[in-house]
């Protein structure tokens, strides 16, 4: 499970789908973003088109799920756990949260199965 201090940041956080705030995203992230791999991570949420409100709430939300991931906790729970706590958050888009959070901050997650397709699993 998580811990609180987890699921405090995640609910703290205003992660949302859609178009809107794109550009603020850009400028935000560009303006905030402390390492080229916290650059990478807010250019990946923009591609899939995840705004969020607060660019450095939204790294810090990145590296716990990488913690989750280290503490076991499973990709699947992580994802309910992001749409129960962050309004506009469906499970598509927690995923591609959880993908671009792995991508940037923890790829040793990050596996390819037999049949090519990408898969994260957490620490056993």
């Amino acid at each position: 499970m998580f811990t609180s201090r987890f699921t405090k940041s995640i609910a703290g956080t205003a992660v949302a789908a859609g178009t809107l705030g794109l550009a603020a995203l850009i400028a935000a992230g560009t303006a905030n973003a402390g390492t080229a791999t916290d650059q990478q991570f807010l250019e990946g949420l923009q591609q899939h088109g995840i705004s969020v409100e607060n660019p450095q709430a939204a790294i810090k939300v990145g590296h716990r799920v990488c913690t989750a991931l280290g503490e076991g906790t499973t990709p699947r729970d992580i994802s309910a756990q992001l749409v129960s706590s962050n309004d506009g958050m469906d499970q598509q888009t927690s995923l591609f949260f959880i993908v671009d959070s792995v991508q940037s901050y923890c790829p040793q997650y990050m596996h390819r199965s037999g049949d090519g397709k990408v898969v994260i699993s957490a620490a056993s």
